[in-house]
């Protein structure tokens, strides 16, 4: 009972957060639906450069978590960058991140849940009584049925996990070395924890088996740090083996995460973490000290708002 009515709660209030401008007919496939909403033209656009909107034409069903236009604005994406083949196949690898066979309702997900990606990739799911995330996105409309299928419009592009390949591994001290190529050229030495990470093994060893966790060595990670996939924390992966890891809210460049070897206790180090600087306007800044609220009315009144949150720079 509990669990139904969370789910109805969650149903009203995404549903109450779709946008004024969403005009869903069930008799329409996801394009054609995703078209009509206003807010989404440059997924159409994207989609279309991609050669995938005949895919998403086609019987499904599919769940399409679909980003606004603001969203591509936000992640930066400039369609005329996608000029080569690489860069159209990292374009397509993007959009089939936002999409999962089969049809999900908002009522069908769950907390700390994962979904297989049509692109091969892991999603995440975090659930509260207040709002539904995909990886860091929250669902701002959910529920929008069309003929092959169910948009849930969100509000960032989902970028997919970074691959992250795992050496041999030895008992001397870094233990192990980190690339984000399977030819193991390209070191990597930080970890962002505003991006996800696929952990795989490098050359497929089968000897130092390996694994993460917040909680240290051989400990299950708290609830801040969500992984999906093969092995355990007494496990790890070997061979071919591979997990996901997906970093909540709350998880913050001050945690530890460390990485290690389930079978040798001595081989165990923590990663170096990172998180990118975002500054913010100055209004926005001023808003969250909580003694600048006068100062803020007077600029909302006095029509300033808008002027300070432009380019500048201002002191």
């Amino acid at each position: 009972m509990k669990r139904i009515l969370t789910s109805l709660i969650l149903a009203s209030l995404l549903i109450s957060t779709l946008p004024l401008n969403v005009s869903a007919d069930e008799t329409e496939d996801i394009p054609t639906n995703a078209a009509a909403t206003g807010v989404h033209d440059s997924l159409i656009a994207a989609l279309t450069q991609a050669n995938l909107v005949a895919t998403l034409q086609g019987d499904g069903p599919f769940t399409v978590f679909a980003p606004t236009d603001q969203a591509f604005i936000d992640a930066g994406i400039d369609l005329s960058t996608f000029d080569t083949d690489a860069e159209n196949a990292t374009l397509v690898d993007i959009l089939t991140y936002h999409v999962v066979s089969g049809k999900v309702m908002s009522t069908d997900l769950s907390d700390s849940t994962a979904a297989d990606a049509l692109n091969g990739d892991k999603l995440s799911f975090t659930v509260s009584t207040s709002e539904v995330k995909v990886n860091g996105a929250v669902v701002t409309g959910a529920d929008v049925e069309t003929s092959n299928g169910v948009i849930h419009v969100i509000d960032k592009v989902l970028m997919p996990p970074v691959d992250i390949f795992v050496s041999d591994g030895s008992m001397t001290s870094p233990f192990y070395q980190f690339y984000t190529d399977s030819a193991g050229t390209n070191a990597m030495t930080e970890v962002d924890i505003t991006k996800n990470y696929k952990f795989q093994r490098l050359n497929n060893p089968s000897t130092h088996p390996f694994y993460i966790s917040d909680s240290g060595y051989e400990n299950n990670s708290s609830a801040e740090l969500f992984i999906v996939g093969d092995g355990t924390s007494t496990t790890g992966i070997s061979n071919d083996e591979n997990f996901t890891v997906f970093f909540k809210d709350g998880f913050t460049v001050e945690d530890t995460l460390s990485y290690f070897c389930t079978v040798h206790s001595a081989m165990v180090a923590d990663f170096t973490l990172t998180a990118p600087i975002v500054l913010e306007d100055i209004p926005t800044v001023a808003t969250r000290t909580g003694i600048h609220t006068s100062l803020i009315a007077a600029l909302a009144q006095a029509n300033l708002v808008a002027s300070l949150q432009g380019d500048g720079p201002f002191t």
